[in-house]
């Protein structure tokens, strides 16, 4: 499979040059529209049990805007220690795109370059849950803070055993193989979409 990709969102570059800076978070949500669209007309046409894998800081989620809390521990504060997970805005469009696929029979990983620690999975459990949302394996990163490209290697490792038919996330790092296709999401340094699955698209 090609790594050559072809950017959407040809018009947004333009105005992108036009108007300046400020124009990024205009594109975005855009774009988040058109990942949403070509990701369920892909997964549609996979076989269930197919793997879909997902980043989630900026993602599904959006790390930077808290919209509440809810609690974990046990609840005898005398003897019990209870903490506050942090629940972040959903980013709507990719929530569905994880929806559509655990209905559609799909198995739902996420991998996070977060530390492989208890809090980190009681977070992402947590909003999770909020979203009514499913999720069958879920990875963090054993080497944090370094990254040693662990989200490529584990992405292979984890291909032996179940046939990945689509990661999606905000950096390169979470789509830098050919091996399968991919969705790299906007961001607001690199406001626009790529990905494998338009590369035999005019």
């Amino acid at each position: 499979m090609s790594s050559f990709a072809l950017p959407l969102g040809i018009f947004f570059a333009g105005l992108f040059l036009i108007v300046g800076k400020e124009e990024n978070l205009v594109s975005i949500p855009g774009e988040l529209d058109r990942a949403r669209k070509i990701c369920i007309d892909h997964i549609s046409t996979l076989p269930k049990g197919t793997m879909i894998i997902f980043d989630f800081d900026d993602t599904l989620f959006d790390p930077k805007t808290v919209v509440g809390y809810v609690h974990a521990g046990g609840r005898d504060f005398a003897y019990g220690e209870r903490r506050a997970l942090p629940l972040y805005r959903a980013l709507t469009q990719i929530c569905d795109i994880l929806k559509f696929a655990c209905a559609a029979g799909m198995y739902i990983t996420v991998i996070t370059a977060r530390p492989n620690t208890s809090a980190t999975k009681n977070i992402v459990l947590a909003n999770f849950r909020n979203q009514k949302m499913k999720l069958h394996e879920f990875h963090a990163n054993d080497y944090y803070p370094q990254l040693r490209n662990f989200k490529s290697v584990l992405r292979k490792q984890i291909s032996i055993v179940r046939p990945i038919g689509l990661t999606i996330g905000d950096q390169w790092t979470d789509v830098n193989e050919s091996d399968y296709d991919w969705v790299k999401l906007p961001s607001i340094k690199e406001p626009f979409l790529y990905t494998s699955l338009m590369k035999n698209k005019k």
